[in-house]
Parts: C-alpha cells; structure tokens; sequence
C-alpha cells in the first residue's frame, strides 16, 4: 500500500506502522490543511452568486453559464492534474495548485468580468485537485484508524464551512466590496501550504512516460468501472443525482434569498453556517462508528 511504501524513511517501528511522531504529524497537517481548504472554498462558493450577479452583473442565465465552466474547469483539472500528482508527488503538486488558486482568488476579486471567466475555471481546477490530494493523505495519516482520519479531516473542513460564510458576508458588509472577502480567501489558501508542507512523506519523482501512456490505465479503470452494473448504480444514485442537485440549490439559493426575497448578505452567511453545522454533526455522529469498523 503507499502507507507502507513511505514508512520505511520515517521511523516506522515495524512494516506498514508509522512512528507515533509521523502520525501525530501527518494528523495535524491534515486538520488544519482540511480547515483552511474548507474555509477557502466555502467561503467562494458562497459569495461567487452575490459577486456575479452583483458586481458583475450577470442575469441568472448567465450565471448558471458561468457555473458550468467553473464545473468544467474541476473536471478538466482532475483529468489533467491527475498524472502530475502521480508522477512529481501529491504533496508537491497539492502545493503547487494552493499557490495557482490564491492568485486566482486574488483577481477574480477585481470586478472585470474576461479577467474572472479566465480564473474561475483555473481556480476550480487546483482547488479541486487539492482537495483530491488531501482525500489520498488522509488515507496515509494511520494504517488502523482510517475512520478516525477521515472524520477529523471531513470535520476540520465543515468547521471552516461553518465560519467562512459568517466572515465572508459580513467582510462584505463591512467593506463595501468583494475583494476583501477574495483576498481572505486566497489567503486561506497560502496558510494551507504551511500545514501540508509540514506533512510528512517520501515521495520520489517518477519518470515521465508520456500523456498517452499516463492517461490509458485512467481509461481502463473507467472502462472496466462503465461494466459494472451494480456500481454504476450506486454511482448515480449517490453521486450523480447528489452533485446536481447541490449544484442547482447550492447556485440559485443565494440568489433566490438575496436578490428576489431581499434577505440580507449576513442572514444568508448565518443559513450557510448552520447549514455547515448540520452537516457536521452528521460527519461526527458517523465518525463515532466508522471508526470502529474497517473503512
């Protein structure tokens, strides 16, 4: 497994074990890196509706174009950035993309319309390859508590979900803008580099085969997944349906409050956050089980 392939040069006592230093390392590095991840994206995805309708003054129609190429450019990016991270390191590439999405988050905050349909998708595509990354280094904080790891990371990242709207909106408020609310933002992302920076992993470079030769066992293992009924099945229900739906709610419900119900930037802040609480609690009470069983 990579857990037992990197614990060799880390003071494992015993095959496939990390030191309990390594550990504690890599689950520190992990919560925080989760929680200031959580925070940045939370807290642009609250405030892309209010932004592009407000400052740059799309229609709803074009709003949802805008989305589409933010959802694009997460699927492009997971694609492309995929082979990198397999060759130069998850790790290294993770922190690569931080650096690419707080310069995106600093000038999509400028109010030029070409300016932000150029960053939006770049920004969707690091981020969402960050959070890809740091999904396989939670795999690798601990060969026994793979639940506990899990829980910590997913509840470290609502917890920044949970205040990212409180601050976003009322940065917002306070500022008569929205790029102090981009620029708070980006800056989550740079405070992340310290922490997964600081997680440690051996993660020599690997040589290069070529694009074709990098991307065709990607293509195999969706072919072979695309002939599994019963798992296409689950993929649909749970993924599929789930994705467009919180696309659509997660899209318009701030239009919908804000603009045509007139609620207020700071109440719809506080519906985000308790939205985030719940779906923390919901994290933790799972956690406490999933724990105790084999992931």
């Amino acid at each position: 497994t990579p857990a037992m392939a990197v614990t060799g040069d880390l003071g494992a006592s015993a095959p496939g074990e990390l030191s309990p230093q390594v550990e504690r390392q890599r689950w520190w590095s992990v919560v925080f890196s989760g929680f200031l991840l959580g925070a940045a994206f939370t807290g642009i995805t609250v405030v892309l509706p209010l932004y592009a309708t407000s400052a740059l003054h799309l229609t709803s129609d074009q709003y949802a174009q805008a989305l589409s190429l933010r959802m694009a450019g997460i699927t492009f990016g997971v694609l492309l950035l995929g082979p990198f991270s397999e060759r130069l390191g998850v790790r290294r590439v993770s922190l690569g993309c931080c650096v690419v999405g707080a310069i995106c988050y600093f000038g999509m905050g400028y109010g030029q319309l070409g300016i932000f349909l150029v960053l939006l998708p770049l920004a969707s595509a690091v981020i969402s390859t960050t959070f890809v990354n740091l999904n396989h280094l939670t795999q690798l904080v601990s060969a026994t508590r793979q639940g506990g790891a899990n829980t910590a990371y997913r509840s470290a990242g609502l917890l920044g979900s949970i205040l990212a709207p409180l601050v976003a909106t009322r940065l917002i408020e306070l500022q008569g803008n929205y790029w102090p609310t981009f620029s708070a933002m980006g800056g989550c992302l740079l405070l992340a580099i310290i922490w997964l920076h600081r997680y440690p992993l051996a993660e020599p470079i690997a040589v290069w085969r070529g694009w074709r030769a990098e991307l065709a066992p990607m293509v195999a293992l969706y072919s072979r997944a695309l002939h599994e009924p019963r798992l296409m099945r689950v993929m649909l229900l749970t993924t599929l349906f789930t994705s467009f739906a919180w696309a659509g709610v997660q899209s318009f419900f701030a239009i919908r409050l804000t603009r045509e119900l007139g609620v207020s930037d700071a109440a719809y802040g506080n519906y985000c956050a308790w939205s985030s609480l719940t779906a923390l609690l919901g994290v933790l009470g799972q956690g406490l089980w999933l724990d105790k069983v084999s992931v």
